[in-house]
């Protein structure tokens, strides 16, 4: 028996590993109500990111997905990533906090130059460098849809800044990109 009504489920500030999140990703695959779920700060790692992802790739009326604050590092991702090309409900993900580097910055921002449905990704405190700024920059001048990007905390430099930059010349979408507590100079 599936549940019909729940919308949003918090399960944020829990110890959740890896076999939980694979029971929820499971769970998701076939529900066709929940809108909202939060499991950050949690004791997710890549595995559970990769079970998420996958099902991603099926759900149909997840929105919003909050994984912050967890122990996902590029693997898990670059499986994300991939999952945003496919999903067409996906609005907001909020991988903030883990150990995401210019690799799963990447992957990211080549899902952007397709996804057409996120409007809101935090990837705050990882450990995205210029590399990873450049490649976002690159994304944000053929995406037209996301409006709030979160690189702060990062280790983002001058020559990632100076690619935002100019791709903000072009980009008229795109409302806050928060590049706070990095390592921009002048």
């Amino acid at each position: 028996k599936t549940n019909s009504t729940l919308e949003s489920l918090n399960l944020g500030e829990n110890k959740i590993s890896d076999i939980g999140a694979e029971r929820f990703a499971e769970a998701l695959k076939t529900n066709n109500t929940l809108e909202s779920l939060n499991l950050a700060e949690n004791k997710i790692f890549d595995f559970g990111a990769e079970q998420f992802a996958e099902a991603l790739k099926t759900n149909s009326t997840l929105e919003s997905l909050n994984l912050g604050e967890n122990k996902i590092s590029d693997i898990g991702a670059e499986r994300f990533a991939e999952a945003l090309k496919t999903n067409s409900t996906l609005s907001w993900v909020d991988l903030s906090g883990n150990k995401i580097s210019d690799i799963g910055a990447e992957q990211f921002a080549e899902a952007l130059k397709t996804n057409n449905t996120l409007r809101v990704l935090d990837l705050s405190e990882n450990q995205i460098a210029d590399i990873g700024a450049e490649r976002f920059a690159e994304a944000l001048k053929t995406n037209n849809t996301l409006h709030v990007l979160d690189l702060s905390e990062n280790q983002i430099a001058d020559i990632g800044a100076e690619r935002f930059a100019e791709a903000l010349k072009t980009n008229n979408t795109l409302r806050v990109l928060d590049l706070s507590e990095n390592q921009i100079a002048d």
